[in-house]
């Protein structure tokens, strides 16, 4: 090789190995050059679909005040009417006082729904009423009153229908304003049923107690309205034959021997003075019976009063009455009488028609509490209805 082409050769390697060192540079300042971080950016938010929920309103209660005073000794329905119409804590939205029978209260509340579209929430009824002789109110308009046995007659032959679901369901509470009902629980399951059949229905409710109203008044008007609920004890004799008030004040300290109880107080007055005074009341329990006999000669000789009482004491029907409402038979005034009846055929045969009655007398202590922010000042005691020791649900 000439010199030339060695001078040509050694240029062309320094060249290339130039380019070489040119290019690592390039490499090297782009790898070690700091990165530039990307901007930051706010988060998106995330985007829920959300509906609107109206709020449920609450449902609308009703009074059916079912009877009318006929003693201005006790103004029951008048003073129960004032309590529902004006006490701030259990007045009712509607009161209605025309109703004189639980199918009227049933079809009114048929025909009136609530205007928010929703059941029932309250139904107050408010009937005399007992233990013994359960609502003192009609089942239906004519008919007599509203016992267990009764109502569940109206109710199998579908004279009483339930209403539906969307007037009356497991929401709505039938609170029954009668004195003792609430002793009475097969009572509250049939009233429960009539009104909401047997799924999906009503809960029935009433105190175990006695219970009355008190309104102040002012020029005639009310301006201010109480319920009380009271303790009870009992005095039951033959109606008709009510013995002195000292007999029964006797009687009463031998019945009730831990009670300290001022009974010939209580005796002498039929409605409290003040909030807490004790007093009495008195109403009739009836039993009514007929025995239809098949032959003349089957009839028992009934003819003196020992051969009338020997006979009923051995009438199964009577015995079980009586023990059902946990009062001695003796304590009934008892009238047989012999009628006739026409049977199935036509053929008019022998019957005997009894009746018994008895008075029961009840001493009523008004359950009261001294008001917090006043001394002196009694109210009335308000336990929580959901207490089982005064209120019975069913």
């Amino acid at each position: 090789m000439n010199s030339n082409g060695g001078m040509r050769y050694r240029k062309l390697i320094i060249v290339a190995f130039s380019s070489f060192l040119y290019l690592v540079a390039i490499v090297l300042l782009v790898y070690l050059a700091p990165k530039k971080k990307p901007p930051i950016t706010a988060a998106k938010p995330v985007v829920v679909d959300t509906v609107m929920v109206k709020p449920i309103p609450p449902r609308e209660s009703i009074t059916f005040i079912l009877g009318e005073d006929h003693n201005r000794k006790n103004p029951y329905y008048t003073e129960a009417a004032d309590y529902y119409r004006m006490n701030k804590k259990d007045r009712t939205e509607y009161l209605v006082t025309t109703c004189r029978s639980l199918l009227e209260v049933r079809d009114y509340l048929e025909k009136n729904p609530p205007s928010n579209h929703l059941p029932w929430g309250l139904i107050n009824l408010v009937a005399h009423g007992s233990e013994w002789l359960g609502i003192n109110v009609p089942v239906i308009p004519g008919s007599k009153g509203a016992t267990t046995e009764r109502l569940m007659e109206y109710i199998l032959n579908d004279k009483f229908k339930p209403l539906p679901d969307s007037l009356a369901d497991d929401s709505t509470l039938i609170f029954i304003h009668g004195c003792g009902v609430g002793k009475n629980r097969r009572l509250l399951a049939v009233v429960a049923e009539a009104f909401g059949g047997k799924t999906n229905k009503p809960v029935a409710r009433a105190s175990k107690l006695f219970e009355f109203y008190i309104s102040s008044r002012s020029n005639g008007r009310p301006i201010e309205c109480q319920r009380f609920l009271t303790q009870s004890w009992y005095f039951f004799y033959p109606t008709g034959y009510k013995p002195s008030d000292s007999i029964i004040n006797q009687k009463l300290r031998h019945r009730y021997p831990a009670e300290k109880i001022n009974w010939k107080e209580a005796l002498k007055r039929e409605s409290p003075n003040f909030a807490g005074e004790m007093y009495h009341y008195s109403f009739e329990i009836p039993i009514i019976w007929m025995y239809r006999f098949n032959k003349k000669d089957s009839i028992p000789d009934l003819v003196s009063d020992e051969n009338k009482i020997k006979w009923l004491k051995k009438q199964p029907e009577i015995i079980k009455i009586t023990r059902s409402f946990g009062i001695p038979a003796d304590r009934f005034s008892w009238w047989i009488t012999r009628i006739s009846y026409t049977n199935s055929g036509g053929d008019k045969l022998p019957a005997v028609w009894v009746k018994g009655s008895c008075t029961v007398l009840c001493i009523l202590k008004p359950m009261v509490v001294k008001k917090e922010d006043r001394e002196g000042i009694w109210v009335p005691f308000t336990p929580s209805p959901n207490d089982t020791a005064y209120y019975t649900s069913e």
